[in-house]
């Protein structure tokens, strides 16, 4: 084997099931190597894919009618024999023939596969982990429960937020940060172990729950911004301390992501705001929190004083959801969308708030905004997904430049996802307000995207994944309708959950139904890595997990109770289980008992 190419290897591996592939990495690190074959691992994603099974389908539809047209009749026999006793095709001819035949295919296989592949040009992907993604088993893992002080394993504190931390020259999300209900601040680390924690009250206040995007973080900076009330207030993520707060004439509904030099656009009911944290003076260690406080500085928002705010008539005046669209290769944008409880997606220019730049018509009530830096184009889309555009034409869709605009949300009692393929920014946009981007596409799913309302859309890897009030997590190709595949957090529970001595679920666990009210990607913007290799972190609105693709069951956050408990703590719980379950089963088998002598009737009415 070691005598052969590389090529003839990916070859003989073709003709392996993906199971068998795997297990060929553990013979040795070349067919490690080769067993990871990009190329290898995107055909296999392509014969599990909706589209293959679907162009089956019509293959063998299409078949069906020609069945009798195609039936040999006795004079093409007689022909045929003819023919062969002559001798007239010689094996030269059968040989080309089978040849070009192949040749088609081949060629066939290409453009078919071309109007499949989700990826873009010059975007990098994984197929192996793609292929993982696609097909491996899912769970979640939860995050080790804060608790509160004295309370014990039983008393943990809801997380009110979510947000990631990239450590300088990493390009994968390490720590994780939320605000507590008791007014801390919480940070784990990529195991989901709790790696620090600020005082009670620190943040002066109690986190209130409600409000989705309510954290954002610069990791340039190591600062973490978060929504409290009517105020913002500025972490300091190495020693966990409030180094400013700026307060807001009303309770704050929505922030925008925290990047580069780009102000931090605040909701707030009928106004928009701008936090720039370089226009705040910084608290000294000595400052105490009453002068915090009482301190007029942070009192009043500086987008009020510098006339930075928008007042719009909305018709439910609540922005859920801030974007800032951001070009390819840049760290600063101009380019504000603004969705919340009101039946269009707002576009601002940061330069020029006095009214919206341009409007986009959903219908659909929207919670949450995102995009994807390639462009969109509904009916491309939809030649695509019957396999008609030739290999040139997909070529010049995907190099097209532009962006996708993801909005999701509920529309008539149903979940709505919208997908608007937007062009790119004017080449002299930086030097004078203009138009902006212009809608060029639009594609609304509400029929299939969910039962209920979808609350979280986001781009993982070369799909999106959408999270309803269902519980349900569902993966769809980038056109929006073709479904990759579906899970719903409820369906996983860990073996050990407590139980009472009748067998039932404790009242912590009886009918609880977690959802993700938010979903966050572990990968940088802009990342040179490929596109999916990334993880999914969740926040259900009172936990935070991470979604995890692998045979592998994890109990979560019980590991770290159980690391947290005293050995005497743990043996009085273990001696409380065992007296449950004994008297658990006293009482099946006395209950066993009871239905025999009923049945024999020997007992009373």
């Amino acid at each position: 084997m070691d005598a052969l190419p590389d090529e003839i290897i990916v070859y003989l591996f073709s003709f392996f099931t993906p199971p068998e592939i795997a297990t060929t990495h553990l013979v040795c690190r070349r067919f490690l190597r080769i067993g990871r074959d990009n190329n290898l691992w995107r055909d296999e994603c392509f014969e599990i894919s909706r589209f293959a099974v679907n162009l089956r389908r019509r293959k063998r539809a299409e078949l069906i009618p020609t069945i009798s047209a195609s039936e040999p009749r006795s004079g093409d026999l007689r022909e045929a024999g003819t023919e062969d006793q002559l001798g007239q095709h010689s094996v030269t001819s059968a040989a080309r023939h089978d040849w070009h035949n192949s040749n088609e295919r081949a060629t066939e296989r290409i453009r078919v596969m071309a109007n499949w592949d989700p990826s873009y040009q010059e975007e990098k992907i994984d197929w192996y982990t793609e292929y993982i993604h696609r097909t491996a088993p899912i769970s979640i893992k939860w995050f080790q429960k804060p608790l509160k002080p004295g309370g014990g394993t039983q008393s943990p504190l809801e997380a009110r937020g979510i947000g990631v931390h990239y450590p300088s020259g990493n390009e994968d999300a390490t720590v994780t940060i939320a605000p507590l209900e008791d007014g801390s601040v919480c940070l784990w680390d990529a195991t989901g172990g709790i790696m620090g924690r600020s005082p009670k009250g620190s943040l002066r206040g109690n986190a209130t729950c409600g409000i989705t995007e309510g954290v954002s973080v610069d990791s340039n900076i190591n600062r973490a911004f978060i929504a409290i009330e009517k105020d913002v207030l500025e972490v300091d993520l190495q020693t966990l301390r409030t180094v400013s707060r700026t307060r807001y004439p009303s309770s704050i509904s929505a922030m925008s992501e925290a990047r580069g030099s780009t102000p931090i656009t605040v909701g707030v009911n009928v106004d928009l705001h701008l936090y720039d944290h370089r226009n705040h003076n910084t608290l000294t260690p000595g400052t105490s929190e009453l002068e915090r406080v009482e301190a007029p500085e942070f009192r009043i928002a500086p987008g009020i004083t510098w006339g930075r705010t928008i007042q719009r008539p909305f018709t439910d005046p609540v922005p859920l959801s801030i974007l800032h669209m951001f070009s390819s290769g840049e760290d600063a944008t101009s380019d504000i969308y603004v969705a919340g409880r009101f039946t269009s997606i707002m576009n601002y220019d940061r330069r020029f708030l006095s009214k919206p730049r341009s409007v986009i018509h959903s219908g659909a009530r929207l919670s949450s905004l995102s995009y994807i830096p390639h462009s969109f184009s509904k009916d491309a889309a939809a030649s695509m997904q019957h396999s008609e555009l030739s290999v040139g034409e997909v070529r010049s869709v995907k190099s097209s430049p532009g962006s996708t605009l993801i909005a999701c949300g509920e529309y008539g009692g149903r979940g709505s996802l919208d997908l608007y393929g937007l062009s790119e920014l004017p080449n002299d946009y930086s030097t004078k307000v203009g138009p902006g981007r212009t809608l060029q596409s639009a594609f609304k799913n509400r029929l299939t995207s969910s039962t209920s309302i979808i609350l979280s859309a986001i781009s993982h890897g070369s799909r999106l994944v959408l999270s309803d009030g269902n519980g349900n997590l569902k993966w769809v190709e980038r056109d929006g309708l073709t479904e990759v595949r579906q899970w719903n957090i409820t369906h996983e529970f860990p073996d050990n959950r407590p139980r009472g001595i009748f067998g039932t679920l404790d009242s912590e666990y009886e009918g609880s139904v977690d959802i993700a009210r938010k979903l966050v990607p572990t990968k940088k913007h802009g990342s040179p890595s490929a596109a999916n290799m990334d993880s999914l972190l969740l926040w259900s609105g009172e936990k935070i997990g991470m979604v995890q693709f692998s045979n592998k069951q994890s109990s979560g956050a019980v590991d770290f109770e159980e690391v947290a408990k005293s050995f005497e703590e743990r043996q009085h719980e273990s001696s409380e289980r065992a007296y449950s379950e004994l008297t658990r089963r006293a009482l099946e088998a006395q209950a066993d008992e009871v239905r025999l002598m009923r049945g024999l009737g020997l007992s009373g009415p």
